[in-house]
């Protein structure tokens, strides 16, 4: 993760959950949605950023070698 670190973390807060608890899914779900919904202004900028002009250049090269 240092060479290449996330745009973003979202730590979501789960208590009483271990590994191998599967049953408690659902709670799991409830907290990660609760978790993002805490940090949507930065999920939504990170949706506005244009991206970096090298993947731009692959993307176009790409459409490019695509047929129709």
């Amino acid at each position: 993760m240092r060479e290449s670190p996330p745009d973003l973390m979202i730590e979501v807060k789960l208590k009483g959950v271990g590994l191998f608890d599967l049953d408690q899914v659902d709670m799991g779900i409830k907290a990660g949605k609760k978790a993002a919904r805490q940090r949507l202004p930065e999920l939504l900028d990170l949706c506005d950023t244009s991206l970096p002009k090298r993947i731009t250049h692959w993307w176009r090269k790409l459409r490019q070698r695509l047929p129709g």
